[in-house]
């Protein structure tokens, strides 16, 4: 490709050779009738203001403060019931409960919409519903602006956003799940006490999902699961710094982009920025395949050149200022882009989004270079180290915080059928002799009735209906594995804006 360079920092790229569309079903609001003809950007409408919005609050807290305030409450918050955890498992709604807890759990907070988008149950885009009210007067979940007439930023009456409830309510529900739900929920680790920040974190989860819809990702990760270590765990020596990324989109080979949302430069930001390029001088592409990008996100009221020089000059000094940086190729694996580069219009991306395009400091003295992070010329990894990278897109198949299509697309209830079978064996063929009947296997039908099948709570919750309930509990010579035969895709499925789409 063409390297374009600039001295010493690069403009705004606000011009882009080609836009595109997003999709109108990732939504941040819907509309009362729940069919919104046109959802709201969450960073040109929703949060164009600096006004912040209120934190999100338990059920009990909301009615206190509806007793001694004029505010109201909707008619299903003032009659909801505490449900026992057994319960909401032994429910209907328990699989669209469970998704949203995981999502809730990687990401900290997600909108109405988010919540339906991302699990793929259009019952969470309704704030007011009896299963969101429940929820609500269990404190699994928090709700921001949950009175009526209020919303969230300027998305209109009707949105809200939901924030796990209480940690202890949430720790009994998760006591009483199947291994492989747990699983799904936590990966495997404590679900914490971390702070949410409501603009900056539904920025990367929208910026999640529009990467996991348009472009041919891998898959993304939450906070939760873009933590340091999990970033370095192929090196020899893993980071044992605090703290992450904001997400990670992880490309269909393995490669591991690694976003850091920035609205403003606080004074941890040098700090910040030290920190990653020692952990990216520390842990070589070819063990991590990680690559850091900082996504300039200020309020549009400050979307000025200021956050953009700072990130720009403290990039260059902490490289400058690490004597293995240049060794290690750390400029290379740094870069930065800003949301208006990606996204100059509310719901329309650039070809700079389509192509993962950003700056990075790799020329010399002060130059910047311009890179496409989608081309895997311009950062390439080997077929071996590929094949080993791509394992974090099968494990993350079984996770709730994956968008529904993503972990569809990797059959997550027949690959925990696998790691059961892997981990505890198959069941064994005992070939009973039967009266009229030749030998069958173990769990074949007979007649009328179907093959036995592995219990629904123990391939997780993370699949289709059909697809958790149809594994059957023997198999005869299934090979386990692998589950990324096909070689990785590149490219996005965005579709450009014409004159006559315009009009």
């Amino acid at each position: 490709m063409t390297t374009k360079r600039w001295n010493p920092i690069p403009d705004e790229h606000l011009d882009p050779a080609c836009r595109y569309h997003l999709s109108d079903h990732l939504p941040t609001r819907l509309g009362g009738n729940l069919q919104a003809a046109r959802s709201l950007d969450p960073f040109y409408e929703t949060f164009a203001g600096e006004g912040r919005d209120q934190g999100a609050i338990s059920l009990s807290r909301a009615r206190h403060m509806a007793d001694k305030t004029p505010l109201r409450l909707p008619a299903t918050y003032l009659r909801a019931e505490r449900i026992r955890p057994r319960d909401i498992l032994a429910g209907s709604r328990a699989r669209e409960v469970l998704d949203l807890l995981g999502a809730l759990i990687a990401f900290g907070v997600v909108t109405n919409n988010q919540a339906a988008t991302i699990t793929g149950s259009p019952a969470w885009a309704d704030p007011r519903s009896n299963v969101v009210a429940s929820l609500f007067a269990s404190d699994l979940i928090s709700i921001t602006n949950p009175y009526v007439g209020h919303s969230l930023g300027a998305a209109g009456d009707g949105s809200v956003a939901y924030q796990l409830g209480d940690a202890d309510q949430v720790r009994r529900l998760l006591s009483q799940l199947s291994y492989a739900e747990w699983l799904a929920l936590t990966g495997g680790r404590d679900i914490g006490r971390t702070q949410v920040h409501l603009r900056h974190d539904l920025l990367g989860l929208e910026l999640a999902l529009r990467a996991a819809t348009h472009l041919e990702v891998g898959t993304v990760l939450g906070p939760q699961f873009s933590t340091f270590r999990d970033l370095t765990t192929g090196c020899r020596f893993p980071s044992r710094s605090h703290g992450g990324a904001d997400l990670t989109i992880v490309r269909d080979d393995g490669l591991r982009i690694a976003i850091e949302v920035t609205a403003s430069i606080t004074q941890g930001f040098t700090q910040k920025v030290n920190r990653w390029v020692r952990i990216l001088t520390e842990s070589p592409l070819e063990d991590t395949g990680l690559v850091v990008v900082f996504l300039l996100a200020p309020p549009l009221a400050k979307a000025g050149n200021r956050v953009r020089r700072m990130t720009h000059h403290v990039i260059e000094d902490a490289i400058k200022h690490n004597p293995d940086a240049h060794l290690a190729l750390t400029p290379e694996r740094i870069g930065v882009a800003t949301w208006r580069e990606w996204f100059p219009r509310p719901s329309i991306a650039s070809d700079r989004f389509a192509r993962l395009v950003i700056d990075r400091p790799t020329g010399r003295t002060s130059l910047w270079e311009e890179c496409s992070l989608w081309e895997p010329d311009d950062l390439s990894l080997t077929a071996r180290e590929s094949d080993r990278l791509r394992s974090s897109i099968v494990n993350t198949a079984l996770l709730a915080q994956t968008p529904w299509w993503l972990r569809e697309k990797h059959h997550p209830a027949q690959l925990a059928a696998d790691l059961l079978a892997a981990r505890v064996g198959t069941v064994a063929d005992v070939g009973p002799q039967r009266s009229r009947s030749a030998t069958r296997r173990t769990g074949a039908g007979q007649g009328a009735a179907g093959d036995a099948m592995i219990p629904r709570r123990l391939a997780g919750p993370t699949d289709t209906a059909k697809g958790a309930t149809s594994q059957p509990v023997a198999r005869s010579g299934a090979a386990i594995g692998p589950w990324l035969p096909r070689p990785p895709e590149f490219g996005h499925r965005l579709r450009p804006v014409t004159a006559r789409s315009v009009a």
